[in-house]
């Protein structure tokens, strides 16, 4: 009989704990499987506790919850055999979208015990956690950093676009000195981005940024515009005019490892949570995990 460990985390946005696991366990029950559920209570290192099921047998491992559970979960997994599924159930489920990966828990479910592939995801190492969307530092982290839970919980996605708003009204350009695969760099810019996957969720975009999760590489990208309206002209850019056509934005490839660091200490977002504050330093980890994906992807 097979074999899962499922990881809810209850504060991202399941709505009733109890109903869910409820139609968790049916389900499971239903397909004949055997599972073991560990609810998170935020106290916890979770990867360790992920780390476990590499000794006992799991044949799946299953992260209930946003991006940042979905990676913490994915930091107990790394170089591990066992393929990893997910039930997104966060504000916006960025890594979900970009893969297929079904939104609606009852999809979610059914591909997890029916038929799937599984997708080997390269991986960004901060402090021996793995991130498998992007690590950033600029106008991105401090939005992060300004929307509160309540306000996720209430508003959903809206709230952090109010506050990203906030934050492109504010813009300004710091300084960074950047070593990317042991190539120095010193730049003024407003955001830093290591990137792994789609950048917002929209899977991957036929842009000549050629952003893959299984590549075996990050996109280093530089964003120093000085206004919103700059922003726009940069986004409209990368999608329609490739990569550098644009002075107020640059994109390096690394294959090895990323060096970030500021005069004074900025905010470190990862997969959309706060991780710490410059200076930073991250190691791509090739094909870090085995993630469940849809046929098609």
């Amino acid at each position: 009989m097979r074999r899962a460990f499922i990881v809810i985390n209850p504060v991202s946005g399941i709505g009733d704990i109890h109903i869910f696991r409820n139609k968790l366990e049916q389900h499971f029950d239903r397909a004949g499987w055997e599972f073991t559920i560990y609810q998170t209570t935020g106290e916890e290192v979770l990867k360790d506790i992920v780390s476990d099921c590499k000794d006992q047998a799991y044949d799946m491992v299953v992260a209930c919850g946003g991006d940042g559970t979905i990676s913490q979960v994915a930091s107990g997994l790394v170089g591990s055999s066992i393929p990893l599924g997910a039930i997104p159930l966060g504000t916006w489920n960025a890594l979900a979208r970009n893969l297929g990966i079904p939104i609606y828990t009852e999809e979610a479910l059914h591909l997890l015990t029916e038929a799937h592939s599984v997708r080997e995801i390269d991986g960004l190492e901060v402090k021996g956690n793995i991130y498998l969307i992007s690590v950033s530092t600029g106008f991105s982290s401090s939005m992060i950093h300004s929307t509160k839970r309540a306000a996720k919980r209430r508003f959903g996605f809206l709230a952090y676009i109010w506050n990203l708003i906030l934050q492109l009204f504010g813009l300004r350009r710091i300084g960074f000195h950047l070593v990317i695969d042991q190539k120095h760099r010193k730049v003024r810019a407003a955001e830093v981005m290591v990137v792994n996957s789609g950048l917002i969720g929209l899977g991957e975009l036929p842009t000549r940024l050629n952003i893959h999760p299984d590549d075996g590489k990050m996109e280093v990208c530089i964003i120093k515009p000085r206004t919103i309206f700059g922003l726009v002209t940069v986004a409209w850019n990368i999608l329609i005019g490739g990569k550098n056509r644009n002075p107020e934005f640059r994109y390096y490839p690394s294959e090895a490892s990323i060096s970030i660091k500021t005069k004074k200490p900025r905010i470190v977002q990862g997969d959309g949570e706060e991780i710490g504050k410059t200076p930073v330093e991250i190691r791509v980890i090739p094909h870090a995990i085995k993630l469940i994906v849809p046929l098609s992807t």
